[in-house]
């Protein structure tokens, strides 16, 4: 999943102009709209006694945490933190609340009691900060940082420069941000490193090391990804995602934030719990992030993000709406990207609940033979997701369908435990590619391709 240019290449898009796009014709208000307005708090505290809540209350305002405030019902006080306007929002709070040891939360729903919630404060950790692990100490990154440079993996220069930053040797050259989001993209690029590219790009992106704006929100993007995709600290993930979509200066970076989070929210959904957010949620997002996409960048994006849309009816198990949606952008796209080879698999699949097998067939075994560059797989953490992968794995049901009459593929860079996110490109979120036992009755489950 991981692409090179995705990185090396430095988005200079600070002057483009944001318009309102046209959506496409396929993704219907029908798709977004669901239940009466609501709102989403977490329950830090229940007690019998008004009196009691009331002085946890204090103590979290004391904290800065707000809003805050007590709900009585039927006898029990209940003590709330966060007015948040989805599920995910108020889930990842409860995660926060959790790391600082405020307390064991859970989601509740409360009723919507003005235009819009109110805006949430209080002492958040801060973006791209990096967990205590022994792993991140500067003597650990020293000895890559060299082994990388000895190997020569590096640029002339890039391993002096960084090991004297990490020894804090003298004052850091001016240019030395950029000389580690180089090194932590040529990580990525190698496919190796990855907690040495996480400690790089998140040092620059939280500041401590100096940078210009343009590389330090490169860093961030960098970041973002992989406190998903290799971290896979939802938590830190999604603070990081919100901060850039809030704060970033690129619209670009602002986009793939809003996506990254709509991924976010898809594993919330594959989690469960008592509030977990719905496809409908996720489908606002992406809509919303397509919507705030530049103009130069809208084609692209747009692949991407209808690839996610089609795919959140595929994980509801809305195999007609699948084959619909699936069917219009191949009439639309490029067949042969790595988005087309997606769809073609989507549509496969939705074929495959109609027993309509030889169709199937014929568009599984195209994708599998689709050339793709490496560069096309959509970027997660240092996971090459090959899309051919998921095309391969139908390959594998429709001939246990079929008695295993004819031979299947071997895997292209098969990866049992690969997963897809919405990164510095989307993706479909983290769902295991494991197959249920093979039938082609609608009720069997979607995968994630």
């Amino acid at each position: 999943m991981l692409r090179a240019s995705t990185f090396v290449a430095c988005y200079l898009l600070l002057s483009r102009t944001l318009v309102s796009a046209p959506l496409p014709p396929e993704w219907k208000d029908s798709d977004l709209s669901g239940g009466p307005a609501r709102w989403y708090a977490v329950a830090v505290a229940e007690f019998p006694s008004a009196t009691l809540a009331q002085g946890v209350e204090a103590a979290l305002r004391a904290q800065e945490w707000g809003p805050v405030r007590v709900e009585q019902s039927d006898g029990v006080a209940r003590v709330l933190v966060g007015e948040l306007s989805t599920v995910a929002e108020a889930d990842y709070l409860r995660r926060e609340l959790k790391q600082q040891s405020v307390a064991e939360g859970r989601v509740v729903v409360v009723p919507a009691s003005s235009e819009a919630p109110r805006v949430l404060h209080g002492p958040l950790l801060p973006p791209f900060e990096l967990p205590a692990d022994p792993r991140f100490t500067a003597d650990v990154m020293i000895e890559r940082v060299k082994a990388l440079e000895l190997s020569n993996q590096l640029e002339q220069g890039q391993g002096e420069a960084l090991v004297a930053a990490l020894s804090k040797e003298g004052d850091l050259p001016g240019d030395i941000g950029l000389t580690a989001v180089l090194v932590a993209e040529r990580c990525m690029a190698l496919a190796s490193e990855a907690d040495l590219a996480l400690y790089l790009s998140c040092t620059v992106a939280s500041g401590v090391w100096p940078a210009t704006v343009q590389h330090r929100e490169r860093a961030q993007q960098l970041a973002a990804s992989l406190l998903y995709g290799h971290l896979r600290d939802w938590r830190a993930a999604w603070s990081a995602s919100r901060a850039i979509a809030l704060n970033s200066s690129s619209a670009v970076y602002r986009t793939e934030a809003r996506l990254r989070l709509a991924a976010l929210q898809v594993e919330l959904v594959r989690e469960g719990g008592d509030q977990t957010p719905s496809f409908v949620e996720v489908r606002r997002q992406i809509r919303q992030a397509y919507e705030l996409a530049p103009e130069a960048d809208q084609d692209v994006l747009l692949e991407r993000a209808q690839i996610f849309y089609i795919n959140t009816f595929a994980w509801e198990g809305a195999w007609d709406r699948v084959e619909i949606l699936a069917d219009d952008f191949l009439k639309t796209h490029d067949a042969t990207t790595a988005q087309g080879v997606m769809a073609r698999t989507l549509l496969a699949k939705s074929l495959l609940r109609k027993e309509l097998y030889s169709e199937a067939r014929e568009l599984l075994t195209s994708a599998v033979a689709t050339p793709l560059n490496a560069t096309e797989f959509l970027p997660l953490g240092f996971a090459s997701r090959d899309p051919r992968n998921a095309a391969i794995v139908a390959l594998r049901q429709l001939g246990r369908i079929e008695a295993g009459s004819d031979p299947l593929p071997a895997p292209v860079t098969v990866d049992e435990e690969s997963r897809a996110a919405g990164v510095s490109t989307v993706a479909p979120p983290a769902i295991t590619e494991t197959e249920p036992e093979p039938t082609p009755a609608p009720s069997d489950p979607s995968q994630s391709i």
